[in-house]
């Protein structure tokens, strides 16, 4: 392999895991931000109050580690797929020139 497909492979390798290990992003309602110049916030009424009741279970949810594990697993196979196949291409390649 040449020095520049092992930093281009390597690359990609460090962008594809910082990728997947950034936090994804969390939305907030527009109309929580008032915009320059508006009126204070003690200026407008309160907004309604909304009691929401939670429930205590405190169970292991087993759907969550079902999906957790299926995309452990599919990760798990994209990579030895793309192992076996540079594997395999690296063979190829040796035996046509040795031959």
């Amino acid at each position: 392999m040449t020095r520049t497909r092992q930093l281009l492979c390597g690359s990609v390798l460090a962008v594809s895991i910082a990728a997947g290990a950034a936090p994804s992003a969390s939305a907030m309602p527009a109309d929580r931000f008032a915009p320059a110049g508006s009126a204070s916030a003690a200026d407008e009424p309160a907004p309604p109050v909304r009691v929401v009741h939670v429930s205590s279970d405190s169970g292991f949810d087993w759907r969550d580690a079902e999906i957790g594990a299926g995309a452990v697993l599919a990760l798990g196979l994209l990579g030895a797929g793309g192992t076996l196949a540079v594997r395999n291409r690296r063979r190829r390649g040796r035996l046509a020139t040795t031959s």
